[in-house]
Formats: C-alpha cells, structure tokens, sequence
C-alpha cells in the first residue's frame, strides 16, 4: 500500500499532468512529511502561480515550498522592458482600473506595482492582469488598499 506522501504526490502529478497551462515536464515534485516541493523552470510567471496552486489544492494547511524559476521560453526572454512597460499601461487601461491609483516600473522582466485602490478585488485584478503580460517574469504587488 502506498504512503501517504506517495498518494499525495500521484495526486499532484496527475493534476500538474492534466493542466495545459502547466508544462508538466518542467516541474518537478517531491512530497515529504505531506511537504510538497516544487523544483524547476518554467516559461512564464503565470505558469509559476498555476504550478502552485493546483499543489495548494492537495496540500491544505500543509506548507508547499516553491522552488520553481522562470525562464521565458522561445523569444519572450527578447522582449524588452520598454515594450513590456507599454503592454503594462495598455491592459490596464483596457481592465477599467477604477481609482488610476497604480504606478508601476518595469525592471529586468520585474514588475513593480505602488499604489493604492479601493478594493482587494481590484488589486487582485490589476496583479492578475500583469501577470499574463508576456515577458513579465514576477510580479511585486505593493498596491494597498483604501481610498487616497
């Protein structure tokens, strides 16, 4: 009979397995003591953070230690900061940020966002909107919430 830390990461392999915004390949997993570990590298921030969270899902109240890097795959890695800074300001825009409380700096494929919002709803949006940037390697989210 398989142990514990066995079932968990069967578990984990098939939902890293079934995900298409996971290349699966890329991510290598160790469970122990219900610990999982995430080792590896990925093509995108994004990736990163589904890589994560479906790990989450099997692991309640059990930390998951995150060891994944990002490595743009292909040409992503080329694109440069200037035109992922105009690609930033452009979907914000487009998601109707209600207050035009963020700033944002854009440094070696890292994104700084300051700021203030009114709602951890829109902080989550705008962090998520960032996200999916291509080029964008992580995300550093220093928005606060509350009105200016």
């Amino acid at each position: 009979m398989p142990s514990p830390d066995e079932l968990l990461l069967r578990r984990i392999r098939d939902a890293l397995d079934a995900d298409p915004a996971v290349d699966a390949f890329a991510v290598e997993v160790t469970v122990e003591g219900g610990v999982a570990h995430l080792h590896g590298v990925v093509g995108s921030y994004a990736e990163k953070l589904e890589a994560v969270a479906l790990t989450r899902r099997f692991t309640p109240g059990a930390d998951v230690v995150n060891e994944l890097g990002v490595r743009p795959y292909g040409e992503r890695w080329r694109i440069p900061d200037t035109e992922i800074a105009d690609d930033v300001r452009r979907r914000l825009g487009l998601a109707l940020v209600e207050s035009g409380g963020v700033d944002f700096t854009v440094d070696h494929h890292v994104v700084a966002l300051t700021g203030r919002v009114p709602t951890l709803r829109e902080r989550a949006l705008i962090r998520h909107v960032v996200e999916t940037v291509p080029g964008v390697d992580f995300v550093d989210n220093e928005v606060e919430i509350g009105y200016r």
